[in-house]
């Protein structure tokens, strides 16, 4: 069984550097100060990745690719020239760093790690790939039962805290201008307060098995309940979509950018 840690704060950023090189001159600052990696040679299935309170980041046996796409984020999983050590052979990682770093700052320090630790060379290409389009299911634009807009600007929501008394409007516990995912291998849910269109494409990628974009047509921020299965069997992404959400995925291709590896080495233990 695996533990996956899930952010479910604001939308990460991709970059748009598209073919600009990631090279160590472009990640010199900021940096971790202590950093720790061994092998993992137990065999087991569990795997965990979080982050240090006073500041860190850490991994448990996990693959070298995890890493590299934490630290250049896109819209799909595969690492172009990537050897199949770095996604096979499992890592124990261990960053600590004296202050708690944004998910931006986080980002370039992990490039740094990659980059002295591992050699990593990479750059950014488009290709073309296949994709999914989120579109409206019904030709009336109507929404599904558990889908509706909310008038809150979650670019610009700050979340009140506890003090200052104010109750925060919620959708069956998800948090406003958020999302909450419950779940396991199987019956899986995902309850928002409000996301965009494309905030909830990024959710649900993974389970479709392609990139998604936003094509709807729906401007603004929506409250939502998606419930489906992630085996074989119930429910799928694709009927609940349409079933929960009013919504569909039409499978088209599309320029996608990727992340593609010129240099990697595996890391000296310590």
């Amino acid at each position: 069984m695996r533990t996956i840690a899930t952010t479910v704060a604001a939308g990460i950023l991709i970059s748009s550097a598209v073919g600009a090189q990631l090279q160590p001159a472009d990640v010199a600052k900021p940096t971790f100060d202590v950093v720790s990696i061994k092998p993992n040679k137990s065999g087991e299935g569990n795997t965990r990745w979080g982050r240090h309170p006073g500041g860190g980041w850490f991994m448990v046996n996990m693959a070298a690719g995890f890493v590299i796409r934490t630290a250049y984020p896109t819209k799909i999983d595969e690492l172009v020239g990537a050897p199949d050590w770095a996604m096979s052979d499992r890592f124990d990682v261990d960053a600590r760093a004296t202050f708690v770093p944004t998910v931006e700052q986080e980002r370039l320090m992990l490039r740094a790690l990659l980059a002295d630790r591992f050699k990593l060379a990479a750059h950014y290409e488009t290709q073309e790939r296949p994709i999914f389009n989120l579109v409206m299911a019904r030709a009336d634009g109507r929404l599904g039962p558990q889908l509706r807009r909310i008038e809150i600007d979650c670019a610009t929501y700050k979340r009140p805290s506890p003090s200052a008394g104010m109750a925060q409007p919620n959708v069956k516990d998800a948090p406003t201008c958020g999302y909450r995912m419950s779940g396991g291998s199987t019956t899986l849910s995902i309850v928002s307060g409000g996301r965009s269109m494309q905030a909830l494409s990024d959710s649900i990628s993974n389970y479709a098995g392609r990139p998604i974009f936003d094509k709807t047509g729906l401007i603004g921020y929506y409250a939502f309940t998606l419930e489906f299965m992630g085996g074989d069997n119930g429910v799928s992404i694709f009927t609940a979509l349409q079933e929960q959400l009013g919504l569909k995925l039409e499978a088209a291709r599309g320029q996608v950018d990727v992340v593609v590896i010129d240099h990697i080495e595996r890391p000296t233990e310590n």
